[in-house]
């Protein structure tokens, strides 16, 4: 259940000038996704510390659980954190200024 905060993060995310918002996913070509699957199956990985909010941390544990149970898709927090990284790099190396982090970070 999301607390009073969350959901006007929600609804401010939700009133983004439509300029600004970009579906990173309609890009991604089935090679792409073909070598990030190999990446977060075969990939030697190093400790480090990422830090979430409790409702951060929640949403994600929910996005896992329907996965497994709607989908039959068997993931981890840890996947779903090192996909949405290789998302986010592509689409600085792609856009560049009209990125998702730069229209956040710079609104």
């Amino acid at each position: 259940m999301a607390d009073v905060n969350e959901s006007s993060r929600h609804d401010s995310m939700t009133d983004t000038n439509e300029s600004t918002r970009h579906d990173v996913m309609t890009s991604v070509s089935p090679e792409e996704v073909s070598r990030w699957r190999k990446l977060l199956a075969n990939s030697e990985t190093h400790g480090s510390a990422l830090r979430l909010s409790a409702q951060e941390r929640d949403d994600v544990e929910d996005c896992v659980l329907l996965l497994r149970r709607t989908y039959g898709i068997k993931t981890s927090m840890n996947e779903l954190v090192r996909l949405g990284l290789l998302l986010l790099v592509r689409d600085v190396r792609a856009r560049k200024s009209k990125s998702v982090i730069c229209a956040v970070k710079e609104s």
